[in-house]
């Protein structure tokens, strides 16, 4: 069995770090396989490379030319990690993980909540936003028909 262990950024690894904390993209929407993978995870389901299929098209006219050769991917403050290097040679062993082997991060419910806390928030957004626009037109259609 392999196991990570992810280190605690805060002082106390117990308190509630996350609680109304947005972990989503500005421009994130809901997806429903993305969703489902999470709670896949959650019910550690054993996912295998063979079931991810697909992935990206090709954006060269010759799918086998070498047009990496030579191009440097790293970031410029990339530094080697031993433990992401095992887990990704372990990934291309077909190593079953399980959600046990990961200490830390956030609960199931924890992220549920934080997207639900968002998606109350940009739906507020929106609402007031669909006002604002409902009240400005109006007054522009008062204006001008006061004139």
């Amino acid at each position: 069995m392999c196991q990570v262990d992810v280190r605690c950024i805060t002082d106390d690894p117990h308190e509630n770090w996350a609680e109304g904390v947005d972990f989503g993209w500005d421009d994130e929407s809901v997806d429903e396989l993305v969703d489902n993978m999470v709670r896949l995870i959650g019910e550690d389901f054993a996912f295998k490379k063979e079931m991810f299929i697909g992935g990206l098209t090709c954006i060269t006219d010759d799918p086998h030319e070498n047009w990496a050769e030579g191009v440097d991917f790293g970031w410029d403050d990339e530094s080697v990690d031993e433990l992401v290097d095992n887990m990704v040679r372990l990934i291309g062993e077909d190593f079953a993980f399980k959600k046990e082997m990961f200490i830390g991060g956030l609960t199931l419910a924890e992220l549920g909540r934080s997207r639900a806390l968002k998606n109350l928030r940009i739906k507020k957004l929106r609402e007031a936003r669909e006002r604002h626009h409902s009240e400005s037109t109006e007054a522009d259609t008062t204006r001008k028909s006061s004139k």
